[in-house]
């Protein structure tokens, strides 16, 4: 590796590693860009001031999602509900609508959302669709 490149992931993690140690609360909702809106929901229920605002930090920044315990996507769903309740529109929301009509309609969303799919994305959706296919309604 070279001086200037050492010195820049020097910068970075210490960047990093400093938001870190400023952090005292992680907000648990799936999408980043929402995190505004939780934190708005938080002090409105009493559970944070709003100079905690400052301090708090996405789950992403704190954690991978292959490392995700239980725990924690409990806690990223109790959040997904929150917004929901509170009329704010999330893509766990937009995709559980997808894929309620079908599972092409799921896989045109996470297309139109995420790019391409690969095989592995594909198979996914087809597994989640026999598990989601009871609980449609039945058309008339």
């Amino acid at each position: 590796m070279t001086h200037s490149f050492e010195r820049r992931v020097s910068r970075a993690l210490a960047t990093t590693n400093d938001v870190m140690a400023r952090s005292q609360w992680v907000v648990w909702c799936f999408e980043s860009d929402q995190m505004p809106a939780m934190i708005d929901l938080l002090i409105q229920q009493g559970r944070l001031g709003e100079s905690d605002r400052p301090s708090c930090v996405h789950w992403r920044a704190v954690k991978g999602t292959d490392s995700l315990t239980d725990e924690e996507v409990s806690l990223i769903a109790d959040a997904e509900e929150e917004l929901v309740k509170a009329g704010i529109r999330t893509v766990a929301a937009e995709a559980w609508e997808a894929i309620m009509q079908s599972a092409d309609a799921l896989q045109a969303f996470m297309r139109d959302r995420y790019g391409e799919l690969d095989a592995d994305d594909i198979s996914a959706i087809q597994k989640l669709e026999h598990a989601v296919a009871p609980l449609r309604p039945s058309r008339a």
